[in-house]
């Protein structure tokens, strides 16, 4: 017998060794962790592995689609009222399948008890486009700002007319940039590459970037990574994230996100509109 949270640290271990990203890794640690507090309430804490139910499952879903509370037990955030969003909901019960999936395969489980789950519908929707006069509020807004101005421009202007991803985005080699050409080399899922033509005002932004503002690597390692933040060290996600929900408020663009980035590189064909 194996209480629950212990199984999910060793879930978390083996993913570690198989090459997971930590950023994965962390999003379902963090779900875990709340379905862990679900059924302590429900049960006590004594808790174990081998009495989860495909009940527990549906239970929790339930009390997920009827909470009126957001961000409960958030550390960044203060709860606020407002039912929960489906896509969030959707994510907190992929984590439960995956890791019963897990528990099943390792024979502490002797059924996956969550593959009958039924997760709530997706809506279908797509994120909407942003407007030429959106664009150029945005790039314009990035560069007014006094703090990493050309890196947050240039930031703007790669997901604009690249449509690579966050993570993609952030992870990005200098080595992997072809100057000349205006191509840069991208590592995808499942560690595929890929080739991505960079346009002449984004690529002149980077260059830009890289030759006037990015400072020195703090550490050797970091040498080829791109985008630093100013105490030389990489970018994180979050801090991009961070990034955008500034210039968002800033330039009034509400929809602002990276993948509505994506969205709008994929509705233009990569034309955009550069800030004066």
């Amino acid at each position: 017998m194996i209480s629950f949270d212990k199984a999910s640290e060793l879930y978390l271990s083996t993913l570690a060794t198989e090459g997971k990203s930590p950023r994965y890794i962390d999003w379902l640690k963090t779900r875990l962790r709340y379905f862990d507090n679900f059924l302590t309430r429900t049960y006590g804490g004594n808790f174990k592995l081998q009495d989860l139910t495909v009940e527990d499952g549906r239970s929790y879903l339930r009390e997920l689609m009827e909470r009126g509370t957001r961000y409960e037990d958030h550390p960044m955030h203060k709860a606020q009222k407002g039912k929960l969003k489906i896509q969030y909901i959707h994510g907190l019960g992929r984590a439960v399948r995956s890791f019963s999936t897990w528990a099943y395969e390792e024979g502490y489980l002797d059924e996956n008890v969550m593959r009958r789950l039924k997760l709530p519908q997706l809506p279908k929707t797509l994120p909407e486009p942003l407007t030429e006069e959106e664009i150029q509020r945005v790039l314009t807004i990035s560069l007014d700002q006094t703090h990493e101005r050309l890196r947050n421009f240039s930031i703007m202007m790669l997901f604009f007319d690249t449509g690579v991803c966050l993570d993609e985005l952030v992870n990005l080699k200098l080595s992997r940039v072809d100057f000349t050409i205006g191509e840069m080399t991208i590592i995808g899922k499942g560690n595929k590459e890929r080739k991505v033509p960079i346009g002449l005002q984004a690529k002149k932004a980077l260059l830009d970037y890289v030759t006037i503002e990015r400072p020195e690597p703090a550490n050797p390692q970091d040498e080829d990574r791109v985008y630093l933040n100013s105490e030389g060290f990489p970018i994180t996600h979050e801090s991009v994230e961070k990034l955008f929900q500034r210039v968002k408020h800033k330039a009034e663009v509400a929809k602002l996100h990276p993948h509505a980035c994506r969205h709008t590189f994929g509705r233009s064909f990569g034309r955009l509109v550069t800030a004066s």
